[in-house]
This record gives structure tokens, sequence and C-alpha cells, in this order.
């Protein structure tokens, strides 16, 4: 995938990270690292890597089936599909908000 075909991606489904009160890195392999300020106010796409309280290691087709509600985070999680790193408890937030 383009990177402006991920960036368009992550734009359309930011506002449902509202709410998770932290900072979350998407790292898509080939396809980039995102990370995302979901804090407080509305949640938008930063660059700063090193602020993350989770990073999640994902494929970037795994993570649009993800947003899209077609892949169960916790079944992804649990067949090796998804990687977390940092805090579980953010993970468990974000999955909960995506699922």
């Amino acid at each position: 995938m383009t990177t402006s075909g991920l960036e368009q991606i992550f734009h359309a489904h930011l506002e449902r990270l509202d709410g998770l009160g932290a900072i979350v890195c998407f790292e898509l392999g080939p396809d980039g690292t995102w990370v995302i300020d979901a804090r407080s106010g509305a949640p938008a796409l930063i660059a700063d890597i090193r602020a993350a309280d989770c990073v999640i290691t994902i494929g970037g087709g795994d993570l649009i089936e993800l947003f899209r509600g077609r892949l169960d985070p916790m079944a992804a999680y649990a067949r090796g599909q998804v990687k977390v790193s940092g805090s579980l408890n953010v993970a468990m937030r974000l999955a909960a908000l995506l699922g």
C-alpha cells in the first residue's frame, strides 16, 4: 500500500481512538511507522516515535482489516499477527475501541 493510502486509512479511523488516553505507535514493516496521539483532544498523527506508550507491530494489510472490523484484535494477537510492546493496558483499550 502507498504511504498516502495508509495515511488516508489512519485519518478515516482516527476518531475511533478518541478517549484512548495514550500515544500508540504502529510499526508496519515496509509500510512504515505511524504514531497516533490520542491523549486528549482529537486524535492526530504525530512524528515522535519515542513518545509512544504502546507499540503495535502489524502488517499494513492486517491493520487495514483491523480498522475495517474484519480482523479481531485478540484473535490476531493470539495468532502472532499482532505483537505488542509497552503498555498492555493501552493495547487492551485500543482493542476495545477497534473491536
